[in-house]
């Protein structure tokens, strides 16, 4: 039998479609998964604007919010337990004599970071509870439907015409470069030297080793520093030219086999345990978690820090080779 919802009945609800978000973002910055809230308070059934119309929401009071009233859609709201049955709510309208209860969310524009990806089914729902206009019209632009009938000009070519049009336009064939360092000088360098050069070393100090070291005085660890972190580094770099051999094999008590296993041993340079400790203590940023969604705030920091360090230090040639890119093709005309 269904439950109805009325006066307080105990009612959860999908954390990431309760309202306001000024409110909840207070307790949750950062929604991960699809968590539920418990124990909501059902007080009443209200005309909230959602997504600039006027929609039936459940109207709660909960522990985590005192003072505050918070609320969802009403086909977001499961009951747990059902309030009597004369202080059921009853059904409602959206008509002229009904007091409408504005939707009191800030209108800032979405954050830089998200503006440029794509959005799934869920995540155009939610941009629209939020008050912004989604465009999911999917169907190709007219100028690139195909008309019935229509001949395909088959006399196009397609290839090299023999002439470089970057250097048309002028561009110079420059060649890639350290940025201050003469073709001498950068002939000198070793490949410590190299990676010290173009790893962000501010990065490394204030963010990378600081967050590492503030987790393991957390485990009441020794701290690591930028020499044991280097050796770190390098062995994973030199496990990576490993296929097919597990990181523990490279910490085995067993003698070494030709045949099975890592060639080699790392217990002179690294105890396993600390190793580790080390890689459980991994954190690549010290900034709080953004309140939208942000699948790659872990690496952000880095991936600016590295972008920042290459841009000061290191000039590529004019002409660039990148790896593919495989693009999904979702209609016949995209």
């Amino acid at each position: 039998m269904v439950k109805k919802v009325g006066i307080g009945a105990v009612c959860s609800a999908p954390l990431r479609y309760m309202r306001p978000l000024r409110v909840i973002q207070t307790k949750h910055p950062q929604i991960v998964g699809t968590p539920r809230i418990e124990q909501l308070l059902a007080l009443r059934k209200e005309l909230k604007r959602l997504n600039k119309r006027l929609q039936v929401c459940i109207v709660f009071r909960h522990d985590d919010f005192p003072n505050e009233e918070i609320y969802c859609h009403e086909r977001f709201c499961r009951v747990e337990v059902e309030s009597p049955t004369a202080q059921l709510f009853g059904d409602i309208e959206a008509d002229e004599d009904v007091e409408v209860v504005e939707e009191e969310e800030p209108t800032d524009e979405l954050p830089a970071e998200v503006q440029p990806h794509s959005v799934g089914v869920d995540d155009r729902f939610l941009l629209r509870n939020d008050g912004f206009n989604v465009d999911d019209d999917r169907d190709p632009a007219p100028e690139n439907i195909p008309v019935p009938g229509e001949t395909l000009n088959d006399q196009q070519t397609w290839g090299w015409g023999g002439r470089c049009h970057r250097k048309v336009f002028g561009a110079a064939d420059d060649k890639p470069k350290l940025i201050q360092l003469t073709d001498s000088e950068s002939k000198l360098m070793t490949i410590l030297s190299l990676f010290h050069c173009l790893f962000p070393a501010t990065y490394l100090d204030e963010v990378l080793l600081a967050e590492i070291n503030r987790n393991l005085d957390k485990e009441k660890a020794r701290r690591i520093g930028l020499g044991e972190f280097l050796r770190f580094l390098g062995l994973w770099y030199y496990m990576a030219t490993f296929k097919g051999v597990t990181r523990a094999q490279f910490w085995s008590t067993k003698d070494i086999d030709p045949y099975s296993g890592a060639l080699i041993r790392f217990h002179k340079m690294m105890s396993k345990q600390r190793f580790d400790l080390i890689l459980k203590s991994l954190r690549y940023t010290n900034r709080l978690a953004p309140a939208y969604k942000d699948k790659f705030h872990g690496i952000r920091q880095l991936i600016e820090a590295w972008n920042d360090n290459m841009i000061k230090k290191f000039r590529p040639s004019w002409v660039s080779c990148l790896d593919e890119s495989m693009s999904p093709w979702t209609t016949r005309w995209t």
